[in-house]
Order: structure tokens, then sequence, then C-alpha cells
């Protein structure tokens, strides 16, 4: 835990002095094709975080569930994956914060839904899927970080001083934007 906070810290360290790069990223999570309803609902409640990562992309970017699209459902499950250090999970919620389009099916992320972003609680997330392997989870973070004010980066530092007792779930991230 204390090279995660580590590692989590020299991130921060490194966007608060202006060493991040710049570029764009392009989101890589790639999401289930048709996620059944009931297809890992079991082992994602029994606290599979793959199977939870599963559910939650499929609420979050498939039409496998009858057309539903529900953002709440698939950041109460992606939290559930990410807080056992699934990376791809950590990923798609740094994504969705972040108003970035969740590659999938083509379903439009928060910002271009109208949405409000954070990302303060996305660059957290991008860090620990870094933190967790995903190169691109780094990039994707230094990309942010080089868009970011101040006041966002010593945000996102707070968060990561306190990881993992931070708002995870759309409802604790907005608490004024029920969806």
């Amino acid at each position: 835990m204390r090279g995660m906070a580590a590692a989590l810290g020299l991130g921060i360290l490194l966007a608060l002095g202006g060493c991040a790069s710049t570029g764009t990223t392009v989101a890589r999570v790639s999401a289930p094709a048709s996620v059944p309803a009931s297809a890992d609902e079991a082992s994602a409640r029994a606290g599979d975080a793959e199977a939870q990562y599963r559910v939650g992309m499929g609420y979050c970017c498939s039409l496998g569930r009858a057309g539903s699209h529900d953002t709440r459902q698939a950041t109460a499950w992606l939290c559930k994956a990410a807080r056992r250090d699934h990376a791809a999970s950590q990923y798609a919620l740094g994504q969705i914060y972040a108003g970035q389009p969740v590659k999938g099916a083509g379903m439009p992320g928060p910002q271009a839904a109208g949405q409000p972003t954070d990302l303060s609680e996305a660059l957290l997330w991008y860090r620990l899927g870094g933190v967790h392997g995903l190169r691109y989870a780094d990039e994707a973070a230094d990309a942010l970080a080089a868009t970011m004010s101040h006041e966002q980066l010593v945000k996102a530092g707070r968060l990561e001083s306190r990881y993992p007792d931070v708002p995870c779930e759309w409802d604790d991230v907005f608490p004024d934007h029920k969806l």
C-alpha cells in the first residue's frame, strides 16, 4: 500500500512540477461485446473483480442489456473491481470521470452527454491504473494532468493521500447531480 501511495504521490508531484507530457489519449478499455444482465453478476456479487469489471462495462458501454445504459450501476460495479486493484476498472473510471467516451459500443462519455466531470477524480483513477500495470493509464494521467489547473492537481493529491477512502461511485463523486 505504501509503495502504491508513493508511486501515486510521485505522479502527482511530477504533474504539479509541470513535467507531465502533453497530448491526447484514446480510450483503450475493451468493453464486452454484449453482456447479458445475469451472465457475470453471480460471480461479481461473490467478489470476482474481473466479473465486476465486465458487469460494470456492460452497464457503461454496451447495449447488451436490452439497450440499457446506466452510469450509476456502471460506476458501482467498476468501483468494486477498482478497489480490488483491477487496473482496467481503474482506467475505465478515469475515462468516465474525465468525460471521455469509453471504447466499446460507441456510447457517449458523460461530457458528451452533458454530464459533469471531475478531473481530479479522473486523475486519481488513471494513476491507480498505471500503478497496477496499465502503461496507457499512465499516458492518460500525464496527458490529463497537463491540462489541469493547480487547484485540480492539489485536489487530486488530497484524494491520493486518502486512498482507498475516496469517493468512487457516481453519486459520491457528484452528490448534487443524481442520474
